[in-house]
């Protein structure tokens, strides 16, 4: 299944057997954000670090910054594992926030979309520890 699938799958709800005649759905990009922030600290940091290091290979092989999607191309090439882009755009959130990867005050169209992005890079001090 793609990662970027909004299938729907019913849940049982309390709701129909009461005669509210309502069904709940959970969409498989509910499920996988659940999943994601059910990972561990510890392996949240190791993804991170992952998505990190696939970013800063790109950076030494003279791409200069990416979008999300690039981003998360590049990790699937390197790894082998496609990441949901909710998985992606969280952990490059957390990357920001903690000052290891920064978002430039450009625009520039997403290799992958083809929409007007703001791209990302690690900072310089990051590029430099790897």
């Amino acid at each position: 299944m793609r990662a970027d699938s909004a299938v729907a799958a019913a849940v049982g709800s309390g709701g129909a057997q009461a005669g509210g005649g309502g069904v709940a759905f959970v969409t498989s990009l509910d499920a996988k954000a659940q999943a994601y922030w059910g990972l561990s600290p510890k392996m949240l940091a190791q993804f991170q670090g992952r998505l990190l290091s696939v970013l800063i290979e790109q950076h030494r092989a003279g791409v200069v910054n990416m979008s999300a999607k690039e981003l998360r191309e590049a990790y699937f090439k390197t790894t082998g594992a496609w990441v949901d882009m909710s998985s992606i755009s969280s952990t490059v959130h957390g990357l920001v926030k903690g000052g290891r990867v920064e978002r430039l005050a450009v625009l520039r169209k997403c290799d992958v979309s083809g929409h007007d992005i703001t791209p990302i890079r690690a900072v310089p001090q990051q590029q430099a520890l790897v």
